[in-house]
């Protein structure tokens, strides 16, 4: 510029007759030329000043033609639009990676030429209100052309659905599919494209599923919310939460050729190789249950019988995800994100009071199938009594229904992801419930001892006696399936996690979860024996001592 010129020239000469004149000069003189080189440091500064402001015009100058490039383009050539959005990431990239290019930098990458305005001396640099409100302009402009972009290429994407007949079951040899095939491919790979930076991203923004699948997904969901969300509906029952799983399992195997067959080869071809198209596809389905049974809590909490059977469905739910279709959702983490998604089942379990409530149900109906198990006629009876080769040490019909019990109790929380809600059922259901178990035989040996004591019926001491070896069957029966137990992966995995959390280095470590219990139970167990070898050794002194006297 030629001002900027000429007050380099003058206050190069200055300096000269400056340097050369000095010794000559009186004070008067040396005040004027110190309001001189004032001056001249002034209009330096606002020289300087004016040259920032203009590349900060310029900059904002470029994003809107740059804005506009894109929204013109929309109309006649999807891909040069999706390069002109680009062009504005780059920009947001470039300023906000760790080391910040200068703006001028910046804008000479987006001119065939330098900025005719720009010099070495100057690095363009914004001070940081400028900045700010730049950054959130530019912000502003990229999730305005997002929105913008993604809107025509999700209707360009559902037009070209639509003309497939999705989601009607596709079949790829037909005509109709291959008539559409290429602009399918292309649609589905241009809204694949479509992405923000991601320091610009947020909940609003987010990526998962897949926008093209979640396209995909929209058809579904309504016929989906319209069965089982609409009021009124036959089909949206609270009592059947498995209905609607088995729509969405129905959904899943329907589609599973289409989406391996046809989806992840377009994923592949675009670079999304750690996207899995029909997992994508699974986890946009289970997110519709998600919302389903969030909204159907409520009502659940009111009738715990409900909450116990939704829970079941649930858990049933996950783990056919999971054996059938490969849907893990601890594992599957395409974006490698570090927060880790439980899937469905985390609906109970992330909220600490609803967690706390289903346990509460949970301990209060295992101790009710306990009492009635105990109150049967025949659960001392032996449960294979035809068998010939039983004898008194086989379990009763009690320690095998109660196996069944805590069996069944194992498998309704073995399917939790989190270890420590594992340890939670394991400690108030499994434990409590040995507890009673043991509590229950506790209380009718007492019984039958003080009956032997007191009685001298020949014949009623038999039965205590035999009462007092089912009694000892159950408990050994028991013991041995708990040391069997103890030494399964599921139960060492719950033991671990309970020493690494609570057990100290001076403590007396067992070696499996059960030991404690195995303790207890053997104890009786001794007890009962010794009672059982006492009364059998008075019988026999007494019967001696009778045949002596004949």
């Amino acid at each position: 510029m030629k001002l900027k010129s000429e007050i380099s020239k003058l206050s190069t000469e200055l300096k000269i007759f400056v340097s050369s004149s000095s010794s000559t000069l009186d004070r008067t003189e040396h005040g004027l030329m110190k309001d001189l080189f004032n001056s001249l440091f002034e209009k330096q500064t606002t020289f300087n000043n004016l040259v920032i402001s203009h590349t900060y015009l310029e900059i904002l100058l470029l994003i809107d033609e740059i804005s506009g490039q894109t929204r013109n383009a929309l109309s006649h050539s999807v891909p040069e639009s999706l390069v002109h959005f680009k062009k504005l990431c780059d920009i947001w990239m470039r300023l906000n990676s760790e080391k910040k290019e200068p703006l001028v930098d910046i804008l000479k990458l987006n001119f065939r030429s330098d900025p005719p305005w720009t010099s070495k001396s100057l690095n363009g640099t914004l001070d940081l209100n400028e900045e700010k409100v730049f950054l959130e302009y530019l912000n502003f402009c990229i999730k305005d052309l997002f929105s913008d972009l993604k809107n025509q290429l999700q209707n360009r994407l559902e037009t070209v659905l639509t003309a497939m007949k999705w989601p009607q079951n596709i079949n790829p040899i037909t005509p109709n599919f291959k008539n559409c095939k290429k602009e399918f491919e292309i649609a589905f790979g241009d809204l694949l494209e479509l992405k923000l930076p991601s320091t610009i991203s947020n909940d609003k923004y987010k990526t998962r599923p897949l926008q093209p699948i979640n396209v995909m997904l929209k058809s579904i969901a309504l016929k989906f919310r319209f069965h089982f969300q609409q009021p009124n509906k036959p089909t949206n029952r609270l009592d059947k939460p498995e209905w609607m799983f088995s729509h969405i399992l129905s959904v899943i195997t329907q589609h599973s050729s289409f989406l391996r067959d046809q989806i992840q080869p377009i994923l592949d071809d675009f670079g999304f190789y750690q996207y899995d198209a029909k997992l994508e596809f699974i986890y946009g389905l289970e997110l519709l249950a998600m919302k389903k049974i969030i909204s159907d809590v409520p009502l659940l909490l009111e009738d715990l019988s409900l909450l116990s059977h939704t829970i079941s469905e649930t858990m049933i739910f996950a783990k056919a995800l999971r054996d059938t279709h490969g849907y893990n959702p601890l594992e599957y983490n395409p974006t490698h994100s570090s927060i880790k998604d439980s899937g469905i089942i985390s609906i109970f379990t992330e909220n600490e009071q609803w967690f706390q409530i289903w346990l509460d149900s949970e301990v209060d109906a295992a101790k009710l199938r306990l009492q009635e198990l105990l109150t049967r006629p025949n659960c001392w009876d032996l449960a294979y009594e035809s068998m010939a080769d039983v004898d008194e040490m086989k379990c009763t019909v009690s320690c095998e229904s109660f196996i069944i019990l805590l069996d069944a109790v194992t498998e309704r929380y073995k399917g939790l992801p989190n270890l420590l809600h594992r340890i939670a059922f394991f400690s108030d259901v499994q434990l409590t419930l040995l507890d009673e178990y043991l509590d229950a035989i506790r209380e009718r040996v007492d019984r039958h001892i003080g009956t032997l004591k007191s009685s001298s019926d020949r014949e009623q001491k038999i039965e205590g006696i035999v009462s007092l070896c089912r009694y000892l069957s159950s408990l050994n029966y028991v013991q041995s399936v708990l040391s069997d137990w103890g030494d399964q992966i599921f139960f060492l995995e719950i033991w671990k996690e309970i020493q690494d959390r609570i057990i100290h280095d001076d403590d007396d470590v067992s070696t499996t979860i059960f030991d404690e219990a195995i303790v207890s139970f053997k104890q009786k167990i001794d007890k009962i024996s010794k009672v059982i070898v006492d009364d059998c050794e008075q019988d026999i002194v007494e019967s001696l001592w009778r045949y002596d006297k004949k």
